[in-house]
């Protein structure tokens, strides 16, 4: 994706059998906090027409979600094996629900990878974003899903390779979608800076390793992260808006320990 605006720089699964971990996008909003209707890239049918799709001059269908910092959302990956080694589509309760914590908790993994002919599936959740508001490529009609009681769309094709490793933390990798991550002039920001100088702006803060995490807790993840040598955390006060994008339509993301995710800021 080529996009030129304001500022202009460029969701996470854990494979529980064996461990993976898989970074993604925006989603939906708890009880007490504002509805996301976004997805990251949607599609008709299957989600390998993704790339295609996103690059027709007359099927791209783009939209702006706003108001979506602290949303809440959950994602479920279903990992099989294709000709190119394995695979995950990704479905995420964005725009649909707010990802009741009782159904979520209540899914039966096992029982829904059989039903869908995946070798398992992989639970993506709770997560709240740490952005503002996103600019998305959408599908006229997006397939959804309904996994226990909680219904969901599918967004997103991940490409985990030929071998099913564990992702190492703050190790960086790429995730195809067509999208832009907005920050607000006057947002907090957390950021992971490598020893090459390369930022990471933080997408989404994770309660999977840490139920407790809250926004409020984020300034002070410098104390508590175990980041390799040379690698800082910082935190900031935007003052200006700062548009985060994806690469020729890859986006580089990493993630901590905590498995909050980060999106690398790429230059335009």
């Amino acid at each position: 994706m080529t996009r030129t605006s304001r500022q202009c720089f460029p969701s996470s699964l854990r494979l529980l059998a064996p461990a993976i971990i898989i970074a993604l996008a925006p989603a939906c909003a708890s009880d007490d906090e504002p509805t996301a209707e976004a997805t990251d890239v949607a599609v008709s049918g299957s989600i390998a027409e993704a790339a295609d799709e996103t690059t027709s001059t007359t099927t791209v269908n783009r939209q702006e979600r706003t108001d979506l910092r602290g949303a809440r959302y959950c994602e479920l990956m279903l990992v099989s094996e294709g000709e190119a080694g394995f695979e995950g589509v990704v479905y995420t309760t964005q725009g649909l629900n707010e990802c009741p914590q009782d159904q979520w908790e209540a899914l039966d993994l096992a029982s829904i990878a059989k039903e869908r002919g995946a070798l398992f599936a992989v639970p993506n959740g709770p997560r709240h974003l740490t952005l503002d508001s996103v600019s998305i490529v959408l599908a006229d009609d997006p397939a959804r899903m309904t996994f226990g009681e909680i219904e969901m769309t599918e967004v997103a094709l991940v490409n985990i390779g030929d071998e099913l490793t564990a992702w190492p933390t703050y190790s960086e990798r790429s995730v195809v979608r067509d999208t832009v991550f907005s920050f607000n002039r006057g947002s907090e920001i957390y950021e992971l800076v490598n020893p090459d100088g390369a930022r990471y702006v933080m997408q989404s803060r994770s309660q999977i390793v840490d139920p407790s995490l809250n926004e409020a807790g984020l300034a002070g993840l410098g104390d508590r992260l175990k980041l390799p040598e040379g690698w800082s955390f910082e935190v900031r006060t935007l003052e200006q808006d700062l548009d985060v994008l994806d690469t020729d339509g890859l986006a580089t993301v990493v993630q901590d320990e905590l498995l909050n995710t980060y999106q690398r800021i790429d230059a335009p």
